[in-house]
């Protein structure tokens, strides 16, 4: 039976689906009762007496593309989806398949619960784009758009690596992002989770971004002191 996993009952995820969706085998079967080649192909359909295993198929055997036979589906991760799940999957997706690019840009084109895919995909899933793009790319539309949709306190929280944060930040800034200045992300917001994980070389590149000559006396005081207890 054909059917669609990613549906939850949450009212504020309803899936919409078209009257051609095939999320049933009664469905399928009227569907392809013209012509009856995918069931011929998931070896459903086989006339008693002429089944084969599919373990000895013969060399002479071919599979054709057919592109008249549509999508089963369509992804819709909703509030009721594992995210995790789905971080897993880009994680293996990435390692194994050379085109990461594309594979970034579905991302990016999808939401979950009105937020970007990507700002809510586990960090580790996140990384392993930076890390493809660091540091040859710089000036692309893909890239552009992982920059203003990117979770940098999250990234920082898990990561202590300050040439990279310093490369985001920079490309954060050349390309408009305006959620990270002091008027709308207040610096101690940025600097707590570096302290507190112990990822102190995070903070050179965040202070030089926000222009050191706005951090206050006190600040420094306050965090040279909590450097200083920690070590």
């Amino acid at each position: 039976m054909l059917l669609n996993y990613l549906g939850t009952s949450c009212d504020c995820c309803v899936l919409k689906l078209s009257n051609s969706f095939i999320n049933t085998e009664e469905k399928c079967r009227k569907f392809f009762t013209q012509n009856r080649s995918l069931l011929y192909t998931l070896h459903l359909d086989l006339p008693k007496g002429r089944e084969c295993s599919l373990k000895d198929v013969p060399n002479s055997i071919t599979f054709d593309f057919n592109p008249c036979i549509p999508h089963i589906a369509k992804i819709i991760p909703t509030c009721g989806f594992d995210l995790s799940i789905l971080s897993d999957f880009v994680e293996d997706a990435i390692s194994i398949n050379k085109e990461k690019l594309k594979i970034l840009a579905w991302i990016l084109k999808m939401s979950f619960s009105n937020l970007p895919l990507l700002y809510v995909l586990d960090i580790r899933a996140v990384d392993k784009f930076i890390d493809y793009f660091y540091p040859e790319i710089t000036y692309s539309a893909i890239f552009k758009d992982f920059i203003m949709y990117f979770d940098f306190t999250e990234w920082i929280s898990a990561y202590e690596k300050p040439e990279i944060l310093e490369y985001l930040l920079y490309y954060s800034r050349h390309y408009g992002r305006k959620d990270l200045t002091e008027d709308v992300f207040p610096i101690d917001e940025i600097i707590d989770p570096c302290t507190f994980n112990r990822y102190f070389l995070n903070i050179g590149p965040i202070l030089n971004y926000i222009n050191v000559p706005r951090f206050s006396e006190d600040d420094y005081r306050k965090y040279f002191l909590k450097i200083s207890s920690m070590r």
